[in-house]
């Protein structure tokens, strides 16, 4: 699945209505956003996501951390376990890394702070 958002997203957005019921079926996630709405986006994105192998996300500040998006730590209810490849660009989080037991590779760009 990948969702690439220049605005943000209205009420009727076929995002709302389709991908937080659907997400425990994804292996991949594909997220590219801006400043203004990546928080709006992953914050429906709470449901677990047992069979979830690969997470992109883009929060398009293009070298600018201190601007960056903060993910919520409660993205996909916590639970990364299934995780094997995360590449996060242009976004702060405290996401759960203890819980990434079989994550294999890990890209992080322009960031400027991670919690562990």
């Amino acid at each position: 699945m990948a969702l690439i958002r220049s605005e943000s997203p209205l009420p009727y957005d076929p995002f709302f209505r389709i991908i937080p019921l659907d997400i425990g079926r994804l292996e991949s996630i594909y997220i590219e956003g801006t400043r203004e709405n990546l928080e709006e986006i992953t914050a429906h994105l709470t449901r677990p996501a047992p069979l979830l192998e690969e997470l992109f996300i883009y929060g398009g500040t293009h070298g600018a951390p201190n601007l960056n998006s903060i993910l919520s730590p409660t993205l996909f209810n916590k639970d990364l376990s299934s995780l094997c490849q995360l590449s996060l660009e242009s976004v702060r989080t405290e996401l759960p890394w203890r819980n990434m037991a079989n994550l294999t590779r890990f890209m992080l760009t322009n960031t400027s702070s991670v919690s562990m």
